[in-house]
């Protein structure tokens, strides 16, 4: 039969009956709770965020008693972040069914997918713009985007082992572009300048995804 191995959601994904029935059925999660939201902790009702205020920026506490969201038990992640596009500071806590020790960093594993999304829409290919309707051809455009974007990350792959200071991290620790679009304005870049060697290099690239 198959198995859960772990759910990951952001904060709009938050409810009582929900997250019951996931600890009911015993599918293990980590879900980013809001920073307003009220537990019970050692008998009293406190605000999520209070369990973290004193931490430095980067460090991560976990809280070892579990706290009851409405009716449901959780246990705590969380830590200090800087939000990469207001770069204001933020609280990224998570709750959990599972391990709490390790939650941040299987929630993490989410950003890939937000990123793809994000390089398919507005930071690359506009998939949004598409009129497409009929499922047959969003299939045949699903699967000619997917090789592109394999593409500008080989492309983007190169660049950052070529051209690594154009990948210096900043303030809120990540380089100012994805490897994603790092390829794409390559290779757009050469295109315009009609630099055909540097086309043909990434037609190759291609060719060996």
């Amino acid at each position: 039969m198959d198995k859960i191995f772990n759910l990951v959601a952001d904060r709009e994904f938050i409810g009582d009956t929900w997250l019951s029935f996931l600890n009911d059925h015993r599918i293990p999660y980590d879900v980013r709770l809001r920073e307003n939201l009220k537990v019970w902790h050692r008998g009293k009702l406190i605000h999520v965020f209070s369990l973290f205020k004193h931490l430095p920026f980067g460090q991560k506490r976990t809280i070892e008693k579990s706290v009851i969201l409405g009716n449901t038990k959780l246990y705590l992640q969380g830590s200090r972040i800087i939000n990469s596009k207001t770069n204001k500071p933020e609280y990224l806590i998570i709750g959990t069914y599972c391990e709490p020790t390790e939650s941040t960093i299987r929630y993490g594993e989410r950003w890939y997918i937000e990123n793809m999304f994000k390089d398919m829409k507005s930071n690359g290919f506009q998939l949004e713009c598409t009129h497409i309707t009929k499922l047959d051809r969003l299939n045949t455009l699903m699967g000619i985007l997917s090789i592109a974007y394999v593409w500008m990350i080989k492309i983007g792959t190169w660049v950052r082992k070529m051209k690594p200071e154009r990948f210096v991290k900043k303030k809120h620790g990540r380089p100012a572009k994805s490897i994603f679009r790092a390829g794409l304005d390559e290779f757009i870049n050469a295109i315009f300048s009609f630099e055909h060697v540097r086309v043909y290099r990434y037609l190759n690239f291609l060719s060996c995804t």
